[in-house]
């Protein structure tokens, strides 16, 4: 199973210039869902195997979720919403917030700053 998730292409905009965020998600575990206002990114235009501006970074940040898995790390849900809101004012462009399908709490979490952090100006 793994081999066949690792062959697959990565899920990458294809959209000229821009990227479309899901309105909705649906947690497995319960069934509660995260309604979000469809958001549109402007991001320079992606063709494969190539770099369409040299000089713009994408910024994946892994700190929500991979920051808890060293031991003894532990974040409350108002120090995530902090950081994540520290995140955003960087302009990271995608933020791994946490796994949601985890427990109810992180899965509140994970709802929370989606909603907040989603819609807050960061200027």
């Amino acid at each position: 199973m793994a081999s066949s998730l690792l062959a697959s292409p990565p899920m990458i905009p294809t959209i000229s210039s821009a990227v479309v965020v899901r309105s909705g998600l649906t947690c497995p575990v319960n069934g509660a869902t995260i309604d979000l206002k469809p958001v549109v990114e402007r991001w320079p235009e992606y063709i494969q195997h190539k770099l369409p501006d040299k000089n713009y970074v994408r910024v994946l940040d892994t700190t929500l979720r991979d920051g808890e898995q060293s031991p003894g790390g532990a974040l409350t849900p108002p120090q995530k919403l902090e950081i994540a809101r520290q995140l955003a004012k960087l302009r990271v462009d995608i933020m791994d917030v946490g796994f949601p399908v985890s427990s109810e709490e992180e899965f509140e979490t994970v709802k929370t700053i989606a909603k907040t952090v989603g819609n807050e100006d960061t200027e």
